[in-house]
């Protein structure tokens, strides 16, 4: 038997079952951000725009195996941990009677089915509320602030995070276009001259962020886990 203490200093798989589907995920998102760095860097030598390329596509692995790990964990965990963690119920109760309130605004067809139908409706409705939870995309240290604090534990971004989630987006948003752009140049012959209008990248940096938004997936599931297992009091 492994302490619990020991398991997480380890930094071994999680021990509750519920999060062996978010763990599969990361283990796939460091595999892919890991070969995609070690291609960037392999083209480093030779053309310094491809490699930039495929480390931008490197950093949004990371970020999509940030948003997706999460989300397995929201499926899969949040409601057993409501089941045992009160203050857990007390946040999706929260956001219940949000949802009703806007139910009611409208025709209250949903409050009258938890009236008529009870168990059901109410089985509906918490699975709408994990659906609502993972309909947003996880890309922003706000998101990912509400989603540990639902959770019940707390959050603090580090700068490189920061960093990391705005270049993310600066990639997939903008396509790292310089605003504003640079002007637009033909050559003699009527040809496009593609003049820098990119931001700049440093390889270094794309891959540290893309690290460290996996490092804050396996943070997350390694922190449900020990609440876990704070909760159920077991040892692994």
């Amino acid at each position: 038997m492994i302490e619990a203490e020991k398991h997480e200093k380890e930094g071994l798989p999680p021990y509750d079952h519920r999060l062996q589907k978010a763990y599969v995920l990361l283990l796939e998102g460091i595999f892919n951000v890991t070969r995609l760095n070690e291609l960037a860097a392999s083209l480093a030598t030779q053309n310094q725009e491809s490699a930039t390329e495929v480390a931008r596509a490197s950093l949004v692995m990371g970020g999509a195996c940030l948003d997706a790990t999460m989300k397995q964990a929201i499926r899969d965990a949040l409601l057993s941990m409501a089941s045992f963690d009160g203050s857990v119920q007390q946040r999706l109760a929260k956001m219940i009677g949000r949802r009703l309130k806007r139910d009611l605004d409208k025709d209250g067809e949903l409050l009258a089915s938890l009236v008529a139908w009870p168990e059901g409706s109410r089985d509906q409705l918490l699975e709408e509320l994990v659906a609502e939870l993972t309909s947003a995309s996880l890309q922003s240290v706000q998101q990912l602030s509400k989603v540990h604090g639902i959770f019940g534990m707390g959050f603090q971004a580090t700068e490189t995070l920061q960093k990391a989630l705005d270049a993310r987006n600066q990639v997939v948003h903008e396509m790292d276009v310089l605003n504003p752009m640079p002007e637009v140049k033909y050559g003699k012959d009527g040809k496009f001259v593609n003049e820098k209008h990119r931001r700049p990248r440093d390889l270094a940096e794309l891959d540290q962020w893309s690290r460290e938004m996996l490092d804050t997936a396996h943070q997350f599931i390694r922190k449900v886990d020990k609440r876990f297992g704070e909760l159920i009091d077991y040892t692994y």
